[in-house]
Parts: C-alpha cells; structure tokens; sequence
C-alpha cells in the first residue's frame, strides 16, 4: 500500500492574509499569510502519516498565530504516533494545542484567538479521525462521499428549539474550538476510525472549501479516474476560487493505493 498526499492553501479572493495552515506530515507553512502553499508527496502505507487541516480565527495576526501553533503542536507529535496509540496522540495534540494557545492569548495577545482542528492518522491498515470546530473530514468510498468529522457548532441547538433545518448558507457559531480556557470548558475532541481500503480518497479542508462547494460537487472532483492527490486538491482550491473564494482555502487530498 502507498500513500499519495498533498495540501494545498490559498488566501482567496476577498481576504488578503490567510489565517489558515496544516501539518503535511511534518511540515508546515511557517509564514502562512504570506500567500499561498502547496505540497505533494508519495509514502510508504507501512509507515504512520498524519495530516491536519487548521482554520484561524481572531482576526489576521491572531488567527494566523493560532493555527501555526497547532500545526507546530502536530508535527512534534508524529514521532508518538502508531496503531495503538492513534487516537491518544491526536488527544494528545489538541490538550498541548490548546494550552499553548491559551499561553499565548493570556501573555500576548488579551484578546480573541483560536483555531479549529481537523486531523487525519494513517497507522498500518487503520485511520483514526480527530477534530475540533467545523473543519470536515471526508471520506470518498466506491463513489459515496461521507463526513468522519462533527460539526462543533450552535447548528444542533438550532435544529432541537426549532425542531427545523436552517436556511441554506447560515453560519452557526462554534461551541468547540482550540483556544479555550480550561476553566471556561474542556475541550472534547471529536474521534471516528475504521479500517483502510484501496481506492480510498479523504479530504480535510477548511470552511473556505465547504461554503463554496456542495457535497455533489466534491464528489464529482473526489471522484476523477486516474487522478492523484495533487491534482484533487488543487482541482478543489480552483473550484472553491471560482466560486467566490470568499475566506480562505485549505484542503488536503490522501489517496490509499496499492503498491506498483
């Protein structure tokens, strides 16, 4: 088994720093709102790979500062990753996340500042999903596109009081992000895990992709023939900016192919 992977991040059309960021493995924008990134690599399936996908927020130098922390907090994790212990290392990464952020808007910053988190480990034949706040996970499977992840917003509440499903297009504020104080609330990070197959395509992306683009149409993109994972994510990117771009762009393409 390999893995094929890429990130792609984009300020887009209406905002000109990008507060976005993601952990390719390892790597990261270090100077995210600079403009846009990319990265495109093949691994070994036998090895452990994660990938997170991390959305700022409290404005441009804040939000920015926010999701380059938890990209940070990812990347040093790895070396603790494994089968066994994939959904403690994600764990793991949201607790320090959180409480580097927390450190830095109480020493720094005396104002708002956070970041969701999405997080995908490949260990052996397994995935293990983590994430905090509205950044999806997707799994594309024999052409059916389905969400891993849980949408930490005010959306449920709505749907219970009003016993009906919002208006397309609303935004609903979120009840869990990373950037929380411990004393306000804890933390509780969504988890999904299953068992990997051939032909497996995820996507993790920021809010910039899924306000622009519908399930149908990520399926239609997710689903190219003969594709690999730096097309997918850069075809997703130009979609979203061809649809408005209106917040910033980040999506991250793994495909699960057999070897050669």
């Amino acid at each position: 088994m390999r893995l094929e992977a890429a990130a792609v991040t984009h300020p887009g059309r209406m905002r000109p720093e990008n507060e976005d960021n993601y952990c390719f493995h390892g790597s990261y924008p270090a100077k995210p709102g600079t403009g846009a990134h990319s990265e495109y690599a093949v691994f070994d399936g036998s090895c452990p790979l994660l990938m997170g996908v991390f959305d700022g927020m409290g404005g441009y130098q804040n939000g920015e500062r926010a999701s380059l922390i938890a990209a940070e907090t990812a990347a040093r994790f790895i070396p603790a990753l494994s089968e066994a212990r994939a959904q403690q290392t994600l764990a793991d990464i949201c607790t320090e996340a959180n409480a580097r952020i927390c450190e830095e808007i109480e020493q720094t910053v005396k104002g708002k500042m956070g970041t969701t988190a999405a997080m995908l480990a490949l260990c052996g034949s397994a995935y293990t999903v983590c994430n905090i706040g509205d950044s999806p996970v997707w799994l594309l499977r024999g052409g059916c596109l389905t969400e891993l992840s849980y949408q930490h917003t005010e959306y449920q509440n709505y749907a219970a009081i009003t016993g009906k499903k919002p208006e397309k297009g609303r935004k609903f504020p979120l009840t869990q992000h990373l950037g929380i104080q411990p004393e306000e609330m804890e933390i509780a990070p969504h988890f999904a895990d299953g068992t990997l197959r051939i032909g497996d395509r995820f996507l993790l992306c920021s809010d910039g992709v899924t306000d622009m683009l519908s399930e149908s149409a990520l399926t239609e993109i997710l689903s190219q023939p003969g594709a690999d994972a730096g097309t997918l994510a850069v075809a997703i990117v130009r979609a979203a900016l061809e649809a408005g771009g209106r917040d910033n762009i980040t999506a991250a393409v793994i495909c699960v192919c057999a070897d050669e």
